[in-house]
């Protein structure tokens, strides 16, 4: 039994809303009231929250509101969490709730609630089904899950045809439902693991595999006692074959979907030797189920070795000789016959044939059948000319970037060849270079051999670059009194990468970009490197030279942010025009608490008898303003948080505020915070500047003075696509200020100007774990309690996933957990954590 859906997201459908304390409460008076009644056998299971990290908001740090309260740790049986991780959620958050589940050995551990909620990568059911894969592993190897449910099976407002794609069943519903991709994959999943398994981790040394943890996790596998199961997620656009060690049993089966066929099917059964199975065959955009026997039903892999007297075209071979020295090997012994005549087997498997050849096509049958009866069969066509004339061109690069290239090939007669009409020497091994020099852009050369078989001729393409990009800086440098810099710019083309001081910088569509710099005191040369595709490297390099001044804006202190507000008793006109002689703009917030802001964010603070203002100044070179009044934080838009009585307590409650001050793109409406609360914006060239006056009454303080503290938080959302955000900077707390106030920092009123505390050191501040997503970030302006009145579900304001990273290839074990059950069709549980491995095959077959 669950005791609130999310309890951090208030949404139109739910009963009751409850804080922390209230929270606790119901739990404990539940608990008893059930045991009371002859319920004992309920579980209790909480806090339900929409994100691994924000269970910490009813749990407390470290899980401590559980530990220090007896009672309330025998509420609770189950440790509950949906698994919705959001754009910038990070490996950490779901290893800290597997640390903080690990405390309590006795509970289980339930993943509630997932569907892909419109992340997907794309439009086809199978990239939902990856999407969803992914979720699951991660869960599973690195979150100490023990349940794993699907929300939800079909609607009608969330059909398919709905950009949420929150259903595994797909249709329209009425005439048409069926089960999709989705769907199936979990079927074959969870038909395969039966109940007491236990997961694990698998590592691979394969660097485009991302499977390190959380987000990044495409490898899993489960212990079934007689067997294992893994499953492979291939996001990438290239096929792969794998050899997979670790396994259980004498044999494999493999289910594989794929962007191709987006069914499940059974696509190969292969022998285990030495606990390995080999070449496993991963398409692009796929899943790969492989699943185990104790019986041996897979028949023996037959392997054909390269042959230099086979020239292949087309899937078919061709020999200029009439007898064919055959060579292969099979993977376990067997009996092997080529074209009906049984052939001797090696110790190491290996076999041999000699085979005479009829002018014309030839069909060579090779049946491998092994002692269990399992029986493979492989064909090739071999067409026999001894007139046959043969031009290979050897395999080399086709996108260059040096204006000299070779091109190597051979014949298998003696020929002459010609380039483009040159005529190339060909050596007595019947092989030929040409040195050629390119044209910028795509070259073609007609390569040509003439014997007395006759002509062969081969077209080969060749494209050309040599060219680095060119990088244009719209800023000049110069001396600045600010510890951070704004670059804006152009590059000459499109970019296989671009850096800035070393660091991943993206690049718009139209090849423009902005990005931000951290500057030390004194001179600073920022290195800006574009590689093309043809990897050729432009740089250039802006020289900044910082000099702090007492007016610079100051970091906070990274453990205990405090700002001070000047007393003014000077009239204030709230228009956005910082002109004001009190205005002192001493602070800086630049921690990062979504994406890679780019905008630089200072504020400052002063009161009065009557009011707290808020200044804030903002360089945002790409203004953007939207239509949604009440979502004003999915645009440029400044946000302001407060706990007036600095209790820090975590969820909201009382007076606390969560306030906003943004404009639509005519500037015509500013959010209306309500409250008696003036609102204040102006244009300037390179940003804007904000003013708030927040009167004392609406935070029931009647009788400010100088020492008085409250909590006090600033944020800046920055949009430079309209219709989504992309950034979020903070200056102490975290991404979860709009339903958690425990990380904020303090203000206290003053009566002299704020000097601030100098922290530049600090710069590169480290975000806290559950600061990389804002979440739901939405709040009812000067309501006590930030919540999000807009969305319906708890995953509609969830960014899409980024494309994994590559990993290491180590996995660590990470202990004993909870062994896996499995309820019904979509309820999956995880356990015991041990290591498989997963090898790149370097095998090479015809």
């Amino acid at each position: 039994m669950s005791l609130q859906n999310e309890p951090s997201t208030a949404t139109a459908y739910q009963s009751c809303w409850y804080d922390k304390v209230q929270y606790k409460r119901v739990a404990i008076m539940l608990r008893h009231t059930l045991d009371a009644a002859g319920y004992d056998g309920v579980k209790l299971m909480g806090p339900e929250s929409d994100e691994y990290k924000n269970s910490v908001v009813w749990m407390g740090e470290g899980f401590s509101e559980l530990l220090n309260d007896p009672e309330y740790n025998d509420a609770i049986d189950v440790l509950a969490s949906h698994s919705y991780k959001g754009k910038d959620a990070t490996d950490q958050n779901i290893i800290d709730w597997a640390q903080n589940v690990a405390k309590f050995p006795e509970k289980e551990a339930w993943m509630t609630e997932y569907c892909t909620a419109g992340n997907q990568m794309g439009d086809l059911e199978i990239d939902r089904a990856i999407e969803a894969m992914r979720i699951l592993t991660s869960d599973l190897a690195w979150g100490g899950i023990n349940s794993w449910f699907w929300w939800l099976g079909w609607d009608p407002r969330y059909s398919a045809k709905n950009p949420y794609q929150e259903v595994i069943l797909e249709g329209e519903g009425k005439t048409d439902l069926y089960k999709g991709t989705t769907y199936q994959v979990l079927a074959q999943l969870f038909n395969s693991v039966p109940v007491n398994s236990h997961v694990q981790r698998m590592s691979t040394d394969d660097p485009t595999a991302a499977n390190k943890a959380a987000l990044l996790s495409d490898l899993v596998a489960f212990n079934t006692g007689s067997g294992t199961v893994c499953m492979i997620t291939n996001t990438s656009r290239v096929a792969k074959a794998y050899d997979i060690s670790g396994l259980k049993g004498q044999s494999a089966s493999v289910y594989t979907t794929s962007e191709v066929n987006q069914s499940v099917k059974n696509t190969d059964s292969i022998n285990i030797i030495g606990e390995t199975a080999k070449d496993v065959f991963v398409p692009a955009r796929s899943i790969v189920i492989v699943t185990t026997d104790a019986a041996d039903h897979a028949a023996p892999a037959v392997s054909v070795d390269e042959n230099p007297q086979l020239f292949e075209e087309n899937g078919s071979y061709t020999s200029r000789d009439q007898i064919l020295h055959l060579s292969g090997s099979v993977d376990e012994q067997a009996s092997v016959t080529v074209n009906g005549r049984e052939v001797a087997l090696g110790a190491d498997f290996t076999f041999t044939a000699d085979i005479t050849l009829t002018e014309g096509g030839n069909i060579i049958t090779i049946e491998a059948k092994d002692v269990n009866g399992n029986r493979s069969v492989k064909k090739l066509n071999v067409k026999y000319d001894p007139s046959y004339l043969a031009l290979v061109m050897e395999k080399t690069a086709d996108r260059v970037n040096n204006t000299g290239y070779t091109l190597k090939g051979r014949v298998n007669v003696p020929a002459e060849v010609t380039v483009n009409g040159t005529v190339v020497e060909v050596k007595d091994d019947l092989t030929f270079e040409h040195q050629v020099t390119l044209n910028q852009g795509v070259n073609t050369f007609e390569v040509a051999a003439v014997s007395t078989e006759g002509t062969k001729t081969v077209t080969v393409k060749v494209s050309c670059d040599s060219v680095a990009p060119v990088i244009t800086v719209n800023q000049q440098g110069g001396t600045v009194t600010d510890s951070e810099y704004v670059i804006t710019g152009s590059v000459s083309e499109t970019l296989a990468g671009f850096r800035v001081d070393g660091e991943d910088v993206s690049v718009s569509l139209d090849d423009t970009f902005i990005t931000k710099v951290s500057l030390k005191e004194g001179k600073n040369e920022i290195k800006l490197t574009g590689t093309d595709p043809y990897k050729n490297e432009g740089t250039t390099v802006l020289t900044i030279t910082y000099n702090r001044t007492e007016t610079s804006p100051l970091l906070p202190d990274p453990d205990n942010a405090v700002a001070y507000a000047v007393r003014t008793d000077n009239k204030v006109t709230v228009d956005g025009d910082i002109s004001e002689a009190d205005w002192a703009i001493s602070q800086k917030a630049a921690k990062p608490l979504s994406g890679t802001p780019n905008n630089i964010f200072n504020f400052g603070t002063m009161w009065d008898d009557d009011y707290l203002y808020v200044a804030a100044v903002v360089q945002d070179e790409a203004l953007c303003f939207g239509d949604e009044k009440n979502r004003q934080y999915m645009q440029d838009c400044f946000e302001l948080f407060l706990n007036p009585t600095n209790s820090k307590a975590g969820a909201y409650s009382g007076k606390d505020m969560q306030l906003f001050a943004g404009w639509d793109k005519d500037r015509q409406n500013a959010f209306d915070n309500g409250k008696g609360i003036l609102t204040g914006w102006k244009d300037l060239e390179d940003g804007y500047s904000v003013e708030m006056a927040i009167p004392w009454a609406s935070l029931d303080i009647t009788d400010p003075a100088a020492d008085l503290a409250i909590g006090f938080d600033v944020a800046n959302d920055d949009s430079d696509i309209y219709g989504s955000r992309q950034h979020i900077i903070g200056w102490a707390g975290t991404g979860d200020n709009w339903q958690d106030t425990s990380k904020f920092g303090t203000l206290i009123l003053s009566v002299k100007k704020d000097q601030g505390t100098d922290n530049r050191p600090d710069l590169e501040t480290d975000s806290d774990p559950g600061s990389s997503n804002s979440g739901s970030d939405s709040g009812s302006s000067g309501s006590t309690g930030a919540k999000d009145p807009v969305s319906p579900a708890p995953s509609a304001d969830t960014p899409n996933p980024p494309a994994p990273d590559n990993l290491a290839a180590a996995s660590p074990n990470a202990g004993d957990h909870t062994p896996i059950s499995i309820f019904a069709a979509l309820l999956f549980l995880s356990g015991a954590l041990a290591i498989a491995l997963i090898r790149a095959s370097k095998a090479k077959r015809i």
